[in-house]
């Protein structure tokens, strides 16, 4: 009311105080009740933050040191470990926990750089073993001991103890075993697990632990699971902080021991492998040629190699 004098203005600008106090009042009860989860977001926030942070300069530090010693690596070496860095570093651009973990695990992937043949469990592949057991016999610094009986030993039992992280419960989905044998496999698959924790034999569990974590990148990338669902957010979480911390270990372990054989290289080119090219290019004495494109092969294959140096 302009111009308002006398009780009139101040009947008014009682109630407009009075009104001021209880928006006031409202507000300091919303504010309160917001507080805790304001607290909580932003305690998370920090915790990515700071673990974003130190992501990237372990990325740093490690793509140093790869350029300074590449030149004096080994061919079977050099790719793998150019390959994980780079997927590495774009897990740690993402913030969507589904998308990171797979960038993780093609990260890894890259530093194994052998088929998984899915027709086995990967825990039982000999090629996956012996590359466990090649990083643990160079890990003088115990890394991998850290992460598995340190860092992450809560983490690693919930995911054991989950079934729907254990291959053979889809195959029952599938019709491929009944519920009685996928149950009973279950149960032996616990049984290893549990004596791999009592003997503290690292290689073994964690080729136990990546298995189940197999099959969770495998329920993800053919459109098995929800993204962002709730119902495996503990296990994404979870499978991306371990990876997350095993993959910089495995490439640092790799980079100390350059002279070991760590595999034949699988590079796809028009569906031919590494191995058939070698062929095609005379690796084997009195080969005979019954296309004539192979022979062409030969240049392909120095231009390749001088290839995979730059890239």
């Amino acid at each position: 009311m302009v111009g308002a004098t006398g009780p009139v203005a101040k009947k008014v600008g009682a109630a407009g105080l009075a009104q001021t106090n209880v928006c006031d009042k409202v507000h300091t009860r919303t504010t309160k009740s917001l507080a805790p989860e304001r607290r909580r977001q932003a305690a998370i926030g920090d915790g990515m933050a700071r673990r974003d942070s130190n992501m990237e300069s372990r990325h740093h530090n490690l793509k140093t040191r790869q350029r300074r010693e590449r030149h004096g690596y080994p061919d079977n070496l050099s790719l793998r470990v150019h390959r994980a860095l780079s997927w590495r570093y774009r897990a740690e651009q993402e913030t969507d926990a589904d998308s990171r973990f797979i960038f993780l695990w093609i990260a890894f992937n890259a530093a194994y750089a052998t088929e998984i043949d899915d027709r086995e469990g990967l825990s039982e592949q000999s090629t996956f073993n012996a590359f466990l057991e090649n990083l643990q016999s160079l890990d003088s610094n115990h890394r991998l001991n850290k992460l598995v009986w340190d860092a992450y030993p809560d983490a690693i039992r919930v995911l054991l103890d989950n079934s729907y992280v254990f291959s053979c419960l889809w195959d029952h989905h599938k019709g491929q075993k009944s519920e009685d044998q996928w149950k009973q496999s279950f149960e032996s698959a616990k049984k290893a697990a549990n004596h791999a924790l009592a003997q503290q034999d690292t290689p073994r569990l964690l080729a136990i632990v990546l298995s189940r974590i197999y099959t969770l990148r495998n329920q993800i990338v053919h459109g098995g699971a929800t993204w962002n669902s709730s119902v495996n957010r503990d296990q994404v979480r979870d499978c991306v902080n371990f990876m997350g911390e095993l993959v910089p270990a495995v490439i640092e372990i790799m980079m100390d021991g350059p002279n070991t054989l760590w595999g034949k290289r699988v590079i796809r080119w028009y569906g031919m492998t590494y191995a058939v090219r070698k062929l095609a290019v005379g690796s084997i004495p009195g080969m005979q040629y019954p296309f004539g494109f192979l022979p062409d092969l030969v240049s392909f294959q120095f231009n390749l190699h001088r290839f995979e140096g730059r890239v």
